[in-house]
């Protein structure tokens, strides 16, 4: 289906008792065919949802009181980047055990000294928009391409060129940009200046080793026209003994990382930001890992659902499990069970016999299936045909016009309009009273309205059962999991999150009226469990 393998996804394996021989290796240690393999995993990843949309998302299932499946939920948040934030830390590989001889005593019996514990790997986070990185190096570069305003005022300016005598000039074999002459004082830094720009990740001994040497006077003057200009660096917020301008990117990075890298770049064991960066997030091993286990997280939230567990128990909702397959399910309604001695209206039972002889009933059919009333066309008043008038030798046209024409009061024509209208506001009342009925059982408990608008059923239970099934649904704040602590991103002021990007058919909101049905007075049923 296009989803790429989660990380450590071993390849599908099918045909036969030995599975796919595409997968069984060539005799040198590599897979055969062009089964893409997962990328190395270098970074764990997880969403939780973002503040705001999800605040919008519990006011819109509150208010609609259905029922929906814990993954739904999950499904819907992480179907856009402004519903999630993401939460990386850094991917540590389990150290494998130590081998034992079969006696089961350490093969290597040789006292060896105390390994020195690691320092934890960490992540690099750009300070200015909490954008993620790998190493410190990539973290200034984004920091400088991206915020360089927010430490100084650029500017292109007009300077002598340099003086001297150049006869050749070294050029980048990466990208053909002509660097500087050999013989120029600052040859040695202009090329490490440009190695840290465009390759920081390339071994600058394979950067020296591509350089071309021009021997051409055509090249040498473009060089000389090129460096009548350079970028000026403006530093902003100086203080005593800083120099006031930089000239050239390199001199610029040198001076970010040695005085404003505590605003530029820090480093955290673990960073949350969010899902809208990940647009802006350059391609890499750290775009790449959230990338996959997005994709994986889409197909099966089972990670999603298990940490939005913790947030909708405090928000209010019930989570329980229905079905064969134990699918849980949220709710804002605390479900409850009738017992053997509930009493109900006669109203209120005719609706519970009928969902339990039709599981599963769609809301919208009930109308129709229940009482009978379907989606009639509108029908135009009827109206007698008019009368063709006599035929007679004798008279004037007036005058048989006068004779066929009926008197005013002989048709009343306002009769068939208001019994139409009183049929269809009968109608109209009856699908009120049924709808309104549902409702108040939906709010109470007892029926469950599903997201696609099936109404449920609980079969009885004895009051025991009722109880201990309503204990185990309870609320209990105390028991969701809290969440893990990360260092978050300090992220300036930016546009309003996008609260309204929950779709509203997402969880459409019952039009039927709230008020409980007037042949149900609270009075008249035995909540279970009292």
């Amino acid at each position: 289906d296009g989803t790429p393998a989660r990380f450590g996804d071993r390849p599908p394996r099918s045909g036969g008792k030995f599975g796919d021989k595409s997968f069984r290796g060539n005799g040198r240690g590599g897979p055969r065919g062009n089964a893409p393999l997962p990328p190395p995993r270098v970074i764990e990843a997880s969403f939780s949802p973002e503040e705001k949309p999800f605040s919008v998302l519990v006011k819109a299932v509150k208010t609609s009181a259905r029922t929906y499946a814990l993954f739904e939920i999950a499904s819907l948040i992480l179907e856009k980047p402004e519903r999630f934030t993401v939460t990386v830390k850094p991917f540590v590989r389990t150290a494998a055990p130590a081998k034992k001889s079969p006696a089961g005593a350490p093969a290597e019996t040789a006292a060896a000294a105390p390994a020195e514990p690691k320092p934890a790997p960490q992540i690099y986070v750009a300070v200015p928009d909490g954008m993620p990185f790998l190493n410190e190096a990539d973290a200034l570069a984004y920091v400088f391409e991206h915020h360089a305003d927010k430490f100084f005022s650029v500017e292109t300016v007009e300077i002598e060129p340099p003086k001297g005598t150049y006869t050749m000039v070294a050029k980048c074999g990466f990208t053909g940009e002509l660097l500087a002459p050999p013989n120029f004082n600052a040859y040695r830094q202009i090329l490490r200046d440009w190695h840290a720009a465009n390759f920081p990740r390339m071994p600058f001994e394979k950067f020296l080793a591509k350089l071309e040497i021009v021997k051409d006077a055509e090249a040498v003057n473009a060089w000389l026209a090129k460096m009548k200009s350079v970028v000026r660096y403006t530093v902003k917020d100086r203080a005593e003994g800083e120099p006031e301008t930089l000239d050239g990117a390199g001199a610029a990075k040198a001076f970010l990382l040695s005085n404003r890298k505590a605003k530029a770049v820090r480093a955290v064991p673990s960073a949350r930001f969010s899902g809208k960066l990940l647009a802006q997030m350059p391609l890499g091993p750290m775009k790449t890992g959230i990338e996959t286990e997005l994709a994986f997280q889409r197909r099966f939230p089972l990670d999603t659902a298990n940490f939005l567990r913790g947030r909708l128990r405090r928000a209010g909702f019930t989570l329980f499990k229905r079905g064969q397959k134990s699918v849980t399910y949220v709710c804002s309604v605390r479900r409850k069970f009738r017992t053997p001695d509930s009493i109900f209206s006669d109203t209120i039972q005719r609706v519970f016999d009928f969902l339990e002889k039709h599981p599963n009933t769609k809301i919208g059919d009930l109308p129709k299936l229940m009482l009978g009333i379907g989606d009639e066309p509108e029908k135009a008043p009827e109206t007698a045909p008019a009368e063709a008038a006599p035929e007679t030798e004798n008279a004037a046209p007036a005058d048989v016009a006068a004779e066929a024409a009926p008197a005013p009061e002989a048709v009343p024509a306002a009769e068939p309009e208001l019994s139409e209208r009183a049929r269809r506001a009968e109608i109209e009342a009856q699908i009120a009273s049924l709808l309104g009925t549902v409702r108040w059982l939906v709010l109470e408990g007892y029926v469950s309205e599903m997201s696609d608008g099936a109404l449920i059923t609980y079969p009885k239970m004895s009051k025991a059962q009722a109880k201990a099934t309503a204990k185990a649904e309870s609320v209990d704040e105390k028991s969701a999991p809290a969440e893990a602590e990360v260092v978050p991103a300090e992220t300036p002021e930016s546009a309003p999150t996008e609260a309204e990007s929950v779709p509203a058919e997402a969880v459409p909101v019952e039009a039927a009226p709230a008020e409980v049905p007037a042949e149900t007075p609270p009075g008249e049923t035995e909540a279970p469990g009292a």
